[in-house]
């Protein structure tokens, strides 16, 4: 069981602090409604998976945090090359 719970916690973090997740939600937070269908009046919020995973997270006592990222030099790198 604790296992499990170690892998659901890492699982929960890389999702919380990937990078693609945070583009597609800063884009899908620019539209205002997403509606049920074309001929809908119908509409809601969208629902953004951090803001779920982090709620979801608080209610079963997840600990998130950022996995460990390798940063390097854009200008080093840059130079290299040159």
């Amino acid at each position: 069981m604790k296992r499990l719970q170690e892998m659901v916690r890492a699982l929960c973090c890389v999702l919380m602090f990937s990078d693609d997740i945070a583009l597609m939600e800063r884009e899908a937070s620019k539209i205002e409604n997403i509606y049920f269908d074309l001929s809908s009046n119908v509409s809601r919020k969208p629902a953004l998976m951090r803001s779920n995973l982090a709620a979801l997270a608080q209610e079963y006592n997840i600990e998130l945090h950022a996995p460990p990222r390798k940063w390097h030099s854009v200008l080093k790198d840059a130079f290299d090359s040159v």
